[in-house]
């Protein structure tokens, strides 16, 4: 409240918790997650902790290009595959999700050189009013990515690696509707 630092209807995440702020009282702040959970947070945890603010990401404090926040998803990928390669997968999976806006354009930064891998994180300008449908773009996004990654025959090496595997751990497209799903299908989703 004291430092502005957010607004009822925006984005944000406050320590560990992220949603949208739905109430800015005296002694709490209440959000509502994408999940629909509302979480209330004293004020004096709203204080100590670090607020990032996901609706505003422009100089006028509202989100660029119509976009009504920013997401941000990160992968790990060995040193074995192109940083070039990498970059257009993730653009064309940026590219394919309902909801991300292409002015400004969605980028990509090499956020760590690690042990046995690069760090690569995606951030991307989304029309997502309510914490929800902010929450169901990620999801597409990440679909798209593990996709992405498919249908180029690259591994991510996320959450550990130390080796490359014995075996491919990639789905052909040809498995991608795989049992269980196949089955759902066919029966019309029961």
């Amino acid at each position: 409240m004291y430092t502005r630092a957010l607004r009822i209807g925006e984005y944000v995440r406050i320590g560990e918790a992220e949603g949208s702020v739905i109430e800015l009282g005296m002694f709490e702040t209440k959000l509502r997650t994408g999940l629909g959970a509302e979480i209330s947070l004293p004020n004096a945890l709203v204080l100590g902790n670090t607020t990032k603010n996901f609706s505003r990401t422009d100089a006028t404090g509202k989100a660029a290009g119509g976009a009504d926040s920013t997401i941000e998803t990160a992968v790990t990928v060995g040193y074995a595959t192109s940083w070039r390669l990498v970059h257009a997968m993730l653009q064309a999976a940026a590219a394919r999700t309902e909801g991300i806006v292409t002015a400004p354009a969605p980028f990509i930064a090499q956020a760590a050189l690690s042990d046995f891998y690069i760090e690569y994180r995606l951030v991307a300008h989304v029309r997502a009013p309510s914490a929800r449908e902010r929450l169901e773009a990620l999801s597409r996004l990440h679909q798209h990515i593990v996709d992405e990654f498919n249908l180029n025959g690259v591994a991510m090496t996320s959450p550990h690696f130390m080796q490359e595997p014995v075996e491919s751990h990639m789905v052909p497209p040809a498995a991608w509707a795989d049992r269980p799903a196949r089955m759902a299908a066919n029966e019309g989703g029961s």
